[in-house]
């Protein structure tokens, strides 16, 4: 289960620099990849079509996914890994290999105290 769980990460890791952005079976370049959608309520979208979770390989099937094909699926923030380990454990055992789980990109934004000029400044003169 460990292995499974670092091929996964290492997928993620390769995949999530390609970036794919559609909803649809698109050429990348590299081959084709499939984009499908968990949806909160534990359905899945693929295209224009929407299926229980236990149906995500007859879905992305039916989209025209070979084995060949790269599958990105993105998942709602907060996603627990006992909702992904289904649907990876159901697309490696129909022989996908290539697949990438991703949830909402986000980004954290800091900011500091700035420092004031008299801090900067030695009060003691020489």
């Amino acid at each position: 289960m460990r292995d499974r769980i670092v091929g996964s990460l290492a997928a993620v890791f390769l995949l999530g620099i390609a970036g794919c952005v559609s909803s649809t079976l698109e050429d990348t370049g590299g081959g084709y990849t499939l984009v499908a959608i968990l949806n909160a309520d534990g359905t899945v979208t693929v295209g224009n079509r929407t299926v229980d979770s236990k149906r995500l390989v007859s879905a992305i099937k039916a989209a025209g996914a070979t084995r060949d094909t790269a599958i990105l699926v993105r998942i709602p923030a907060d996603t627990s890994k006992t909702a992904i380990a289904p649907l990876d454990s159901q697309l490696r055992t129909a022989g996908f290999t290539r697949i990438l789980f991703r949830g909402p990109k986000h980004a954290e934004v800091t900011t500091t105290k700035p420092a004031r000029v008299s801090d900067a400044i030695p009060t003691e003169t020489h």
